[in-house]
């Protein structure tokens, strides 16, 4: 719309800041396959000196205008044009309307910004609701299986179950709509494996991979997943993984479930690991009476 409304511009970039700082191409004008390379040194000037910039090239043959992308105070990218020639005053008026042209750009940004906030404060309401219930329980496997019957409603799964590392080892002590299940069974097997896989790397792991960026080995997963979606979250205490809860629907889940799943299992394993009614491990002798 801006290269419409700007007369003889001859190509566009506008660049977004993708995280740490890093500036990608979000959108290139009049076609992607418009090489715009030569806009990227008035970009990196426009970004460095965060203002509105008009650079000429040799005799005049390349006029180029670039103008930062803020909100709220922080750098989000810049949209530059390589104009046809024109006097100063001309190429003011450009600048002016690239000026009013990227509020669109910056509401995009803040309806994106909101919708973030507005899905972290719906993970952080999940979690302390199973915080919540989960707390109701006096006795460990009581809770164990509220627990995993909560998420599994929550969240839609088809299954969902909690392993506590015993010896090195993930065991199962709860299964979603379980009251009993076959220890030595061959299911039990692949479910304990799976979660030893991400006990081991300490990460969260799906199969299928649900983000490009995380790089867990998730062969256990794929062996025990056959036909479904499976994704395994690490419980952790004190830096250390000591459980794990995994998560199984016939649809593959996404990036956003993997977070929503990362959300609950602080809080899962805060009431599991409270004080509870359960009988010793050890019989301790009476205490002897004071002569």
């Amino acid at each position: 719309m801006q290269c419409l409304q700007v007369s003889e511009v001859q190509a566009a970039l506008l660049l977004l800041e993708q995280g740490g700082g890093t500036f990608v191409p979000a959108a290139v004008w009049p076609a992607e396959s418009v090489d715009v390379g030569y806009l990227a040194p008035a970009a990196q000037q426009c970004l460095s000196e965060r203002q509105g910039k008009v650079l000429r090239g040799q005799a005049g043959a390349v006029v180029v205008v670039a103008y930062p992308v803020e909100l709220d105070g922080d750098l989000q990218g810049a949209v530059v044009l390589d104009v046809a020639e024109r006097d100063d005053e001309a190429l003011q008026s450009v600048l002016r309307q690239l000026h009013w042209g990227i509020g669109w750009i910056q509401t995009l940004l803040l309806r994106r910004h909101h919708l973030d906030d507005a899905q972290t404060l719906q993970r952080a309401r999940s979690a302390l609701d199973v915080l919540a219930i989960a707390s109701e329980q006096a006795h460990l496997p009581a809770l164990a299986m509220t627990v995993v019957n909560e998420l599994a409603s929550r969240f839609a799964c088809d299954r969902v179950a909690l392993g506590i590392d015993r010896g090195g080892r993930a065991r199962l002590v709860a299964l979603s709509h379980s009251a009993f299940f076959e220890k030595k069974s061959q299911f039990v097997a692949a479910l304990e494996n799976a979660m030893d896989e991400a006990l081991d790397q300490r990460c969260s792991v799906a199969f299928p991979p649900v983000d490009a960026d995380r790089r867990a080995t998730a062969i256990a997963h794929r062996d025990f997943a056959a036909n479904r979606s499976v994704c395994s979250v690490v419980l952790v205490s004190r830096g250390i993984g000591i459980g794990v809860l995994t998560f199984e629907q016939s649809q593959p889940f996404s990036a956003d479930d993997v977070r929503g799943f990362e959300a609950v299992s602080a809080p899962a394993w805060t009431a599991a690991r409270k004080p509870h009614r359960v009988a010793p491990l050890v019989r301790r002798s009476p205490r002897r009476p004071v002569p």
